[in-house]
């Protein structure tokens, strides 16, 4: 049992440390990407803002279901 313990730790750790660079390099393209789609498109530069919140809002839904894995472990 330790054995398994073991390797979903393991496997959520490296999920977590390979996880996070690809989240956080995406929402910085991503935001990158908004911020010259407003200046080329002034008429709709307030898109950029929604966008944000969309991919605050993502981040805060991975981290919380990252969080609850635990809590839903069998004893």
């Amino acid at each position: 049992m330790k054995q398994k313990q073991r390797a979903t730790i393991f496997l959520k750790i490296v999920t977590i440390l390979l996880g996070m660079p690809a989240l956080a390099l995406g929402l910085c393209w991503l935001l990158d990407m908004a911020n010259r789609d407003a200046v080329a498109h002034l008429e709709s530069a307030y898109l950029s803002y929604l966008l944000c919140l969309s991919m605050c809002s993502l981040l805060h839904c991975v981290i919380s279901s990252l969080s609850s894995l635990n809590q839903h472990r069998p004893a």
